[in-house]
């Protein structure tokens, strides 16, 4: 068994702590971190997460960190952290995309004259309006991507979700008798009710497959349109194919034909696409595209929606979905800026970026920006990440339009999460990526002109630096952030906030029911300014605690305490018991039971028989003259032990007691502790 030890005099208490936390609950100032009225929990309204930190105004010595009170689930996390400098997120400007879902005032969107589509939060495609932004959705986790930033591109076919009416050459011609056609190789249902298409309605075709012959859609161009010479297209379709070995779509105009990957059989509605490049010479019948399958008889499929397009960049790939009706639609470039007034840089600064990026966005060719600072006319001085043709980021700075060099990232993480924190000031800048050790950038002068950040794309609008992707992130600090500090930024907690003398991470929290508590004992004492504690409990959205209502995060009173631990072991008994204040009354003549609820609270009792000189004529009667009766302390029998969440106890000595010298090398004191109301429980 571990010497038990006492914690005591709350440096969050001090009159020169300074307190703040992530909390915006207007009518809950900072202090009640630190105020014992039970009524006043510290809750943090509407989330499941929250941090606070404490400026002790000077170093001080620490050993014991917690929160009592604390109304967490089984499943709760927490962060400690101790640090000689602020550990505080200190940004300037924080664009998160994934969870806000309107725009910065202060940034500027447009896509003018286009016509666009998103997957929405309830994960359906839907049409949004000019110069409005696309938060897009994962269709099938209903995640938040980010802001979908892509390039200009066109939808050459009609009627791209309309498969309603008889064969003509304005429309997709389907090869069974009940449309025009001579034989019924395929059967067709244009208002099918089974499935609901991707956008909500029920304008999907299905397909079953009669007989031998492959051919199951053609459609002309509109416009006499005619596909060119060396020029790359990217032909995509939404297709829901619930079971059956896999197939291919194959597409041709009887000159050149592609064909899509293996379709395996998914209860989800897929997105497929298919590559053709037409070489010098354009072969076939140049306005028509046709659609066969060689999937076995009686095959049953839908399709919807869909898109050939010019790959306008370069990239074999392709782009959100452009529905059409009776003529092919273009979608203009997504363009996103925001004024470096907005910075507040003077003379230092730090950007953080968070993109996503399919991985065929790449090509020989391309320079995939996740964000340029320039000058608007001009790229005269720049700061700039991008995506290289090696799939690998890269980071460089320009003055006075010569390019001061260029420092790549060690792994490509193209079709992953791609994280880069760039810290800057004259003689002294450094890059890190996805939690990398920072490396230094070469910029012998701080670039001066420059006016706009561009998210995603080159200054000029160049298809070839479009990100095709989504921006998920955006921080800037005015501060030249400490290469130390510059892998916490790029890593996945996106801050640049590194305890340098305590960082646990994240620990559980290991908060036992009516006990309602969470504690960090160092190993030893560290002298430290700052303290920092995060608090993750995610289940708390949807669970009660303790009669307290699912959604508020409520985490009590905030210690952080030096330690006393005598040597010698307190003795036992040590008795341990819940006092309930209850008072209750018997009825003379009915026997009936009257109760007057009153609150309950532990009461432990123990004592020291065998306590060292050292302790009792030093620390441990100087912890006694401090604390007395009117101190909060903390007692911790078993530090470390499987049942600290159900013993520790914060509270205060019942009484005073003697300090008695039990023979010549011994001392001795007996204790009695009476549990404080934890705050919020």
């Amino acid at each position: 068994m571990a010497y038990a030890l006492f914690g005591y005099g709350n440096l969050i208490d001090l009159p020169a702590t300074v307190l703040s936390c992530g909390s915006a609950r207007p009518n809950l100032p900072v202090s009640n971190l630190a105020d014992p009225d039970p009524q006043r929990p510290w809750v943090t309204q509407g989330t499941t997460r929250d941090w606070a930190h404490a400026d002790f105004g000077a170093p001080q010595l620490l050993r014991l960190l917690g929160l009592f009170g604390a109304l967490l689930t089984p499943a709760a996390q927490v962060r400690w952290r101790l640090g000689t400098r602020p550990l505080l997120d200190d940004f300037t400007v924080d664009f998160d995309f994934t969870t806000e879902k309107s725009l910065d005032p202060r940034l500027t969107f447009t896509r003018s004259g286009s016509r666009a589509t998103r997957v929405n939060a309830a994960g359906l495609i839907e049409t949004v309006p000019d110069n409005v932004p696309r938060f897009d959705y994962d269709p099938i986790t209903r995640v938040c991507l980010g802001l979908l930033i892509e390039e200009t591109r066109a939808n050459r076919l009609r009627l791209s979700q309309d498969f309603t009416g008889a064969n003509a050459a304005d429309r997709w011609t389907k090869f069974h008798t009940a449309f025009g056609a001579a034989a019924d190789w395929f059967a067709y249902d244009v208002a099918s009710t089974e499935v609901m298409a991707p956008d909500g309605t029920y304008t999907s075709c299905k397909v079953t497959k009669l007989g031998a012959n492959t051919l199951f859609l053609r459609q002309y161009f509109p416009n006499s349109y005619n596909v060119l010479a060396n020029t790359t297209y990217a032909i995509s379709f939404y297709v829901y194919y619930p079971s059956g070995p896999n197939i291919t779509i194959d597409f041709n105009n009887d000159g050149w034909v592609t064909n899509t990957p293996f379709i395996s059989a998914s209860p989800y509605w897929q997105r497929v696409t298919a590559i053709v490049t037409i070489g010098a010479t354009v072969t076939g019948t140049p306005n028509m595209l046709d659609a066969e399958t060689g999937a076995p008889v009686g095959a049953v499929f839908w399709v919807w929606g869909f898109q050939f397009e010019v790959c306008t960049s370069g990239g074999a790939f392709a782009t959100s979905y452009i529905a059409t009706t009776t003529d092919s639609v273009g979608r203009n470039a997504d363009v996103l800026t925001l004024p470096t007034s907005a910075l507040r840089w003077y003379g230092a600064g730090t950007l953080y970026l968070e993109t996503r990026m399919p991985a065929d966005r790449i090509t020989a060719s391309s320079f995939r920006y996740q964000a340029l600072v320039a000058n608007a006319p001009t790229n005269v001085d720049s700061i700039w990440s991008q995506h290289g043709s090696d799939s690998k980021l890269r980071a460089g700075t320009t003055i006075a339009a010569v390019s001061q060099g260029i420092i790549a990232a060690p792994t490509a993480t193209v079709g992953q999460i791609s994280r880069t924190a760039i810290a800057l000031r004259a003689g002294d800048a450094a890059v890190s990526w996805n939690g990398s050790a920072a490396s230094a950038l070469p910029c012998p002068v701080m670039p001066a002109a420059m006016d706009t950040v561009y998210f995603g794309r080159a200054r000029d609008g160049n298809a070839l630096g479009c990100l095709n992707g989504h921006f998920r992130r955006f921080k800037s600090y005015a501060r030249r952030v400490a290469d130390a500090d510059l892998p916490a930024l790029s890593g996945a907690e996106a801050a640049p906030v590194v305890g340098d003398l305590l960082d646990t991470g994240w620990v559980g929290a290991a908060v036992a029911t009516g006990y309602w508590h969470t504690l960090h004992l160092l190993p030893a004492a560290v002298s430290a300014r700052y303290l920092r504690v995060d608090i993750d409990d995610p289940a708390r959205a949807t669970t009660a605690v303790n009669g307290q209502a699912a959604g508020d995060l409520i985490t009590g009173r905030l210690v952080a305490m030096p330690v006393e631990q005598p040597l010698a072991s307190w003795s036992y008994p040590l008795n341990e018991e819940w006092k309930d204040t209850t008072g209750k009354q018997r009825g003379r003549r009915s026997g009936a039971v009257s109760v007057d609820p009153g609150p309950r609270f532990r009461v432990v009792s123990f004592g020291y028989e065998g306590l060292r000189e050292a302790d009792a004529r030093g620390d441990f009667k100087e912890f006694l003259r401090l604390t007395g009766t009117s101190e909060q302390i903390v007692f911790v029998p078993d530090p470390g032990g499987a049942y600290q969440p159900t013993e520790a106890i914060l509270g205060r000595r019942a009484e005073t007691t003697p300090l008695t010298r039990a023979n010549f090398a011994h001392w001795s004191h007996s204790m009695t502790i009476e549990e404080d109301p934890a705050l919020g429980a």
